[in-house]
């Protein structure tokens, strides 16, 4: 409550003047148990003297009990939508095929020699009804979409994406030994909406709790047909260590400072945790 009806306002009014038009706020736990850090980042960097009044502005805004356990990290630096051309963080962790799929295995779409292949990462198996069903990002699939006439339904995902079989050749996996080899996953059933534009009401209970309307947020996602129905598990690459490995059979509630794993065709197997609130961008 104090976070977004005092502090939030008071720091979104004067970060335009004090940090430029490019600057990012957030809110994530401390170190400590109950301790909260303040992150702001701008884009040409905050000094030293700019700094410490943003320090007191806020610490007068606080009640006491928050002085002790309520910290800052100032950075410098933008946060891109889109990049040019990928770092080498970006270099897939998980880029190979498997026998038997699973959530974090790489997945995309052909378009054919000489073109730029739609390449995601693979959900979890769904079932809707009595048919099992991929869930996957409509987004890295939108090309692919926008490349064909007759649009995004019926397209066929495959695994691994076809931009990253070269990786399984140069590493001389079995499966591609034989010429009859079989990388279809499924027909594209259903999607969200072109260029990320269909949205639904945050379901978060964190605008409740805080006593604001929820947000409309961003959907994305496409559903491809399933041959059959699978159990889940979060795909280990091999080298990035241990991970959960029981089978995932429910949902749990969001809720903030929850632990959190993920696996993904780039990343691999990460580890984190919900945001205590949303971050501000202008």
């Amino acid at each position: 409550m104090v976070w977004e009806h005092a502090v939030l306002p008071f720091l979104i009014e004067f970060a335009p003047v004090w940090c430029g038009p490019g600057y990012t706020i957030g809110l994530r736990r401390g170190r400590n148990l109950g301790a909260m850090v303040i992150s702001i980042m701008a884009e040409e960097g905050i000094s030293e003297a700019r700094r410490l009044e943003i320090k007191q502005h806020v610490r007068d805004i606080l009640p006491t009990s928050f002085h002790d356990s309520t910290g800052f990290i100032f950075g410098q630096g933008t946060i891109e939508k889109l990049a040019a051309e990928l770092d080498d963080i970006c270099e897939p962790q998980n880029p190979y095929y498997y026998y038997e799929p699973a959530m974090g295995d790489s997945v995309g779409i052909s378009l054919g020699e000489g073109d730029d292949n739609s390449t995601s990462t693979l959900g979890p198996c769904i079932v809707i009804g009595q048919d099992p069903f991929w869930l996957v990002n409509f987004h890295p699939l939108e090309y692919a979409a926008l490349r064909r006439a007759e649009g995004p339904i019926n397209l066929t995902l495959e695994h691994p994406s076809p931009d990253d079989r070269s990786i399984c050749l140069k590493s001389r996996h079995e499966i591609f030994k034989t010429t009859e080899s079989n990388f279809t996953l499924g027909k594209v059933a259903a999607v969200s909406g072109a260029n990320c534009k269909a949205t639904r009401l945050s379901s978060n209970p964190y605008w409740t709790e805080v006593g604001l309307d929820p947000q409309n947020i961003v959907v994305d996602w496409a559903l491809c047909s399933a041959s059959s129905q699978q159990v889940n598990f979060l795909r280990i690459p091999a080298g990035i260590g241990e991970g959960p490995t029981e089978p995932i059979t429910s949902i749990s509630d969001v809720f903030s400072g929850a632990p959190v794993h993920s696996t993904g065709r780039t990343s691999g197997l990460q580890r984190g945790s919900v945001c205590l609130s949303p971050s501000s961008q202008p």
